[in-house]
């Protein structure tokens, strides 16, 4: 925990001495996401196995934190920032409703901080707790997001949870005498299935805490520029289809 400072009088505690980042610099990390978010720089991603996680290059958000503070911000400052919008991300799709989420946070995530506090200081922390959950939820969370979690819970085929990327630089083939020098990559595309031997990530992972990967089928192939300017091509096709008929459902109704 971050070190605190801590009033030598008997005023009670602002809502900054509470356990967690402080309200605004909180408020301030997730619009720095969403400034991200909207700039293609970070994605929030929902995976049926993989839980909740914020996909984009850390280097890139403690630059966008302190812009939105106005002051420097240190990488590890950043990181707890990052860790803890994650954590209530989760929290705002494993649970609707706050009546659901406080008791959770109060006596598990923060109970021995809670035990400290008298009850009107428990009543404020709560509605601190609250206003996280509902930033969050305001601007993080998409209606298409939304609708890709309830997707996530019944879907029933394989479900992309993660792509990793190698870079080789040299192959030698035996059984030819043959020596590959041109680098290219090898793609993994990891996924679920129905048959995936792990609970759903709502029991298995749990609304709290870093992710802890588990192994997943995976699908390789090898790939080269040639292949990804295929796959941007018939991606970016995709995408247009898509959205072209979620445009044309929204205006419909």
């Amino acid at each position: 925990m971050s070190e605190e400072h801590v009033s030598e009088t008997d005023e009670p505690r602002s809502t900054n001495e509470f356990p967690g980042l402080p309200l605004d610099v909180f408020e301030a990390a997730v619009e720095a996401l969403a400034d991200l978010r909207d700039d293609g720089k970070y994605t929030l991603f929902v995976g049926r196995l993989t839980s909740v996680r914020l996909i984009g290059e850390p280097r890139q958000f403690g630059p966008a934190l302190a812009e939105r503070l106005d002051r420097p911000v240190h990488d590890e400052e950043a990181q707890t920032a990052l860790t803890e919008v994650t954590n209530f991300c989760r929290l705002a799709l494993s649970h609707t409703e706050s009546s659901a989420v406080l008791p959770f946070l109060e006596r598990n995530v923060y109970r021995d901080e809670t035990e400290e506090l008298d009850d009107e200081q428990k009543k404020r922390f709560g509605q601190m707790l609250e206003s996280k959950l509902r930033i969050v939820s305001e601007r993080l969370y998409s209606d298409a997001v939304r609708a890709r979690a309830r997707r996530m819970e019944t879907a029933t085929g394989p479900c992309l949870e993660e792509m990793d990327v190698e870079l080789v630089e040299q192959r030698i083939d035996q059984l030819r005498g043959e020596k590959i020098e041109d680098p290219f990559l090898r793609v993994r595309l990891r996924y679920s299935s129905d048959n995936t031997s792990v609970l759903p990530f709502s029991l298995f992972q749990g609304p709290w805490g870093s992710f802890v990967p588990f192994p997943l089928p995976s699908f390789e192939f090898e790939c080269d520029e040639t292949d990804i300017d295929l796959l941007i091509s018939r991606l970016t096709h995709a995408k247009t289809l898509l959205t072209s008929r979620d445009e044309s459902d929204s205006g419909e109704e």
